[in-house]
C-alpha cells in the first residue's frame, strides 16, 4: 500500500506545502497513527475524514492510496491550510503566500 504525508507550515511568513510519499516505517508516519489511534480511536488506513495533526506549527496528515487522488490534493491542502490558521484568527485565503515543495 502507498501511503502519501502532506504538511504545510510558515517559513518567513510564506506558507510552505510538502506532499510526498511515504513509508509506514517512517517515524512521522507512526507518529500520526499513534495520535489517531489515541485521540480518534481509527488508524492511518481508516483515516477518510482529512484528519490533520498540528504540532510545532506544522500540520500534517497522512492518507492511503485508498483515500486519496491527486485531483484531491487542494481539498487536502485546504483542510490544513484551515487548521495552520485556526489560533491565529487569520483568513488565509486573503493572507497567504504558498510555495509547493515535493
Amino acid at each position: 500500500m502507498k501511503y502519501f504525508i502532506f504538511k504545510t507550515f510558515k517559513k518567513d511568513e510564506i506558507v510552505i506545502r510538502e506532499f510526498k510519499e511515504i513509508l509506514a516505517q517512517n517515524k512521522e508516519y507512526i507518529d500520526y497513527d499513534i495520535f489517531l489511534q489515541a485521540k480518534y480511536n481509527i488508524t492511518v488506513e481508516e483515516n477518510e475524514d482529512y484528519i490533520p495533526s498540528k504540532e510545532n506549527g506544522t500540520v500534517k496528515m497522512i492518507l492511503d492510496e485508498n483515500h486519496f487522488e491527486i485531483m484531491d490534493l487542494e481539498d487536502v491542502f485546504e483542510v490544513l491550510l484551515n487548521e495552520l490558521y485556526k489560533k491565529e484568527g487569520d483568513n488565509y485565503e486573503e493572507n497567504h503566500h504558498s510555495k509547493w515543495i515535493s
